[in-house]
Parts: C-alpha cells; sequence; structure tokens
C-alpha cells in the first residue's frame, strides 16, 4: 500500500466554513440545537447498496489485474485495489481540518430533507469521476441547487488521502472491468452499480478511507465515502412549520 506522506505544504483555495465541532461525547447522537443529525445505518442505503457483491466476482476484482488509462495518458497496470493506491498523490492532515471544520454540499430543497431524514445514499450521486459517495466542497458552491447542508467529518482519521484528478474514470471507463461485471449483472446500468459498490467497499473496509480529496482544479472536492462518520445539519436555511427559511 502507498505510504503516508505528511507535513505537506499544500495550497488550500478553500476556507474553513466554520470552527463548531461534533458532539464530543457522542458524535453519532442528534444535537437539536445545532440540528444536526449523523447516521449510523439509518440511511436507505441499507436497503439500496449494502447487499453483498456475489463472491466470484469479489474474488475476481481482488485479484484480475487490468490496464487502467489515467488522465495524464499513462496506463497503469495492476488489480483494482493497486490502481487505487496509485492514485493516491499525497496524504494530508491540513485538508483533513477543513472537512472536521464543515464542507458545504448543494442540492435542491427536496433532496437536502431526504438527506437529513434518511442519510447519505452514494447510489444517487451522479459525478463519478472522484469516486463513489457523496461530494461536498469546501466553501459556498450552489451550482448544483439553492438549498446547502454543512457536513463535518466526525471519524478518526488522521490524514486525507489526496487523489488525482479525475481518477474514477479509470475504473468506470475501463471496458474491461464493465464487461467482466455485466456477466453478473441483468443491465449495463446494474454493472456499473456493482463496480461502484465493490469500489466503495473497498475503499471504505479495506482501505480504511471515510472521505477522500480529489484535486480537479476549480472542481476539486471531497468525497465522503462513509455515512457512520459524516454529520449533517442544514447551512443556509431552516425549516419552520413546513417551510423552509433563509438564514
Amino acid at each position: 500500500m502507498i505510504s503516508k506522506i505528511s507535513s505537506l505544504n499544500l495550497n488550500l483555495n478553500s476556507p474553513c466554513i466554520n470552527t463548531k465541532k461534533p458532539n464530543a461525547d457522542n458524535p453519532l447522537e442528534r444535537t437539536p440545537k445545532a440540528d444536526t443529525v449523523s447516521f449510523s445505518g439509518k440511511c436507505s442505503q441499507a436497503k439500496s447498496n449494502k447487499s453483498d457483491l456475489p463472491q466470484e466476482l469479489k474474488d475476481a476484482f481482488d485479484n484480475k489485474v487490468f490496464k487502467f488509462k489515467k488522465e495524464s495518458g499513462e496506463v497503469f497496470e495492476g488489480t483494482i485495489r493497486e490502481y487505487l493506491e496509485s492514485s493516491i498523490s499525497c496524504w494530508s492532515d491540513v485538508r483533513l481540518s477543513v472537512v472536521k471544520s464543515g464542507v458545504i454540499h448543494s442540492t435542491m430543497l427536496e433532496n437536502a430533507l431526504e438527506m437529513l431524514d434518511s442519510g447519505l445514499d452514494y447510489s444517487k450521486n451522479y459525478r463519478i469521476q472522484a469516486g463513489p459517495g457523496t461530494y461536498f466542497a469546501g466553501y459556498q458552491d450552489m451550482s448544483y441547487g439553492n438549498i446547502a447542508l454543512e457536513g463535518t467529518y466526525t471519524g478518526d482519521m488522521a490524514e486525507i488521502p489526496v487523489f488525482e484528478s479525475k481518477f474514477y474514470d479509470g475504473i468506470m471507463n475501463n471496458q474491461e472491468i464493465i464487461k467482466f461485471a455485466e456477466g453478473f449483472a441483468p443491465t449495463r446500468e446494474e454493472s456499473y452499480k456493482l463496480t461502484n459498490k465493490y469500489c466503495h467497499d473497498l475503499l471504505v473496509n479495506e482501505m480504511g478511507i471515510d472521505i477522500l480529496y480529489c484535486a480537479m482544479g476549480s472542481n476539486s472536492c471531497y468525497v465522503a465515502l462513509n455515512d457512520d462518520k459524516m454529520s449533517l445539519r442544514p447551512y443556509n436555511f431552516k425549516m419552520v412549520n413546513g417551510r423552509h427559511q433563509w438564514l
């Protein structure tokens, strides 16, 4: 596995949102005053994404060697895990401090209320270049909706992996991988879901990555993989008598 690089001088263009801390005694406990909620297996992902992968597919993905084309044009040959490890450009404790202070996910009101009620669900994410998770920015980016949620990381990672730009395209555009997954799925769309499921579980359960940072220039983002380690709260609105009010 790639060795971690610490004490990096990274150029942070993403300012911290605030300095509010999660509930230190119990980060999974609802905090009424801040209207903050974190999730531990409650979200709809428990139904849609957490079913077991076919063991034959997992075994093959664990051991089969593929050729991956990176955005730079470089071709990497190895297993999916080896490719993911090769896509980590560095590790940074500075980047992680931004997530602990608060990062922003913009969406529509209906989606925001569902996320606050039921949790994150990476299967509903249509942006995949930075991995199979829920995307957050280190600043208020309202290009994806007029409502924003604030997320804070409550886990115990000491550093955050900084991945190469669009690294996940190397997996999702890999026709050999998709074609192999199609042997276990009725449609190509389902084969993509199986591949996402495998990569998501690999990153979280085997590589121990709750959240990652993808360096993509002006579209750089944080990607929350482990729902249980993210706390959510309304950022620019509140609900009063069933209606939202801007803060």
